[in-house]
């Protein structure tokens, strides 16, 4: 493995990618060879808190640095260990959280819709243009979110969205791709809608293990140059089992 690797330890130049959010803060890496690795991080250069250790030995890091206040500088440094025991540390940097303005916050209680024919559904229904932030944990039957808008940005802001976690008697597979009401973890439009943005957070497939339904519906239109199409993920981590 180390052969593979190489056996100098180490982050991979130009692989760090960081996403500061409202609340929280992602933070991606490549290390070289395998490691764990954790962040400190905090007010001042002190640090006193860690995100979690990383469960094994990885090549690719994701972590999340949650519950944090709103525009405010932190300090933060990652360590990484290797399978020898070896451990570096990075030196000091900062970040400063984003400020709320004119976004929309999400909470558990927005997670319902009711369709353009009266039709009423687990679920949100973006319908609008706009920043969307996610302000806690959510848990739905069957939709996650059904995006209906151009320029859409969802914000998981360190939090997991749970989809497919019940009865929907609205997730009528025959329907394949067209059902609206099924239960997506976040489906973004057909080939109608354009240029959606979901970063920083875990979407995760909940108890009742619908067939056919991805945690991720993005479709861009073959022709997507032509009418500026540009969607975008990064900083999650998708967790699903179904076929």
């Amino acid at each position: 493995m180390e052969e593979r690797f190489g056996k100098r330890l180490g982050i991979k130049k130009k692989s760090l990618w960081v996403y500061p959010s409202y609340n929280s803060f992602a933070i991606g890496f490549a290390a070289n060879p395998p490691v764990i690795s954790a962040i400190e991080y905090g007010e001042t250069d002190s640090y006193g808190n860690s995100a979690p250790i990383s469960e094994s030995y990885f090549y690719n890091h994701l972590h999340y640095l949650k519950n944090l206040k709103e525009a405010t500088i932190y300090h933060y440094r990652i360590i990484i260990q290797d399978e020898d025991g070896n451990a570096i540390a990075t030196p000091d940097r900062t970040f400063t959280t984003k400020t709320f303005g004119a976004e929309t916050k999400l909470y558990q209680t927005d997670f319902t819709h009711t369709d353009d024919k009266g039709v009423s559904g687990s679920g949100l229904w973006i319908r609008a243009s706009g920043v969307y932030v996610l302000m806690e944990d959510i848990a739905s039957e069957g939709l996650g979110v059904n995006v209906k808008a151009d320029d859409v940005t969802i914000d998981l802001n360190g939090h997991t969205l749970i989809y497919d976690n019940g009865n929907n008697a609205l997730n009528d597979t025959s329907d394949g791709d067209y059902n609206e009401h099924g239960s997506w973890g976040i489906r973004a439009g057909l080939w109608n809608f354009r240029s959606a943005n979901i970063y920083n957070g875990v979407i995760k497939q909940g108890e009742k293990g619908s067939p056919g339904r991805a945690p991720l519906y993005l479709v861009t239109m073959a022709n997507y140059n032509e009418y500026n199409q540009k969607n975008e993920i990064a900083g999650l981590t998708v967790d699903y089992y179904s076929d």
